[in-house]
């Protein structure tokens, strides 16, 4: 397959894997909704309420809850998970896949692509690489 050479710079910088500005702006939206949620206000103003729960393990039992549900709506708002065990039962993984809503079906299969063959070579031997187009995508 002949790929220009713009397109192969892009794809071995990863530059369609990270679009910085958008997906920071989803992560600092589902870090607010969660450190803001009602349910976090009202867990820390009944911490707060009963001094004899301020035990520096309960406040740290707290939060390391508050950063596992941040995490979860991160990964839930701003990723796509993809198996590639279904490509390669010995090589394949669970990737998990950056995404916005106005990415183009192109560039998305352009990540998860590359995301598949960042750790081995399966993609390579099931699709070819820069054959979206080709197939209508």
């Amino acid at each position: 397959v002949q790929v220009d050479v713009a397109t192969y710079v892009a794809a071995m910088r990863n530059d369609s894997l990270v679009s910085g500005d958008k997906f920071y702006s989803q992560v600092e939206v589902a870090v607010r909704n969660v450190l803001a949620s009602e349910e976090t206000v009202s867990s820390v103003t009944k911490l707060i309420a009963d001094k004899d729960s301020l035990a520096p393990d309960n406040v740290s039992r707290l939060l390391q809850g508050f950063a596992n549900e941040a995490v979860e709506e991160i990964r839930k708002t701003s990723f796509i998970t993809v198996d590639s065990r279904t490509l390669d039962k010995n090589r394949g993984s669970l990737l998990q896949i950056p995404y916005e809503d106005d990415l183009q079906v192109g560039q998305f299969l352009d990540r998860v692509f590359f995301a598949i063959n960042r750790n081995s070579a399966i993609a390579d031997a099931v699709i070819q690489p820069f054959t979206m187009l080709k197939h209508g995508c």
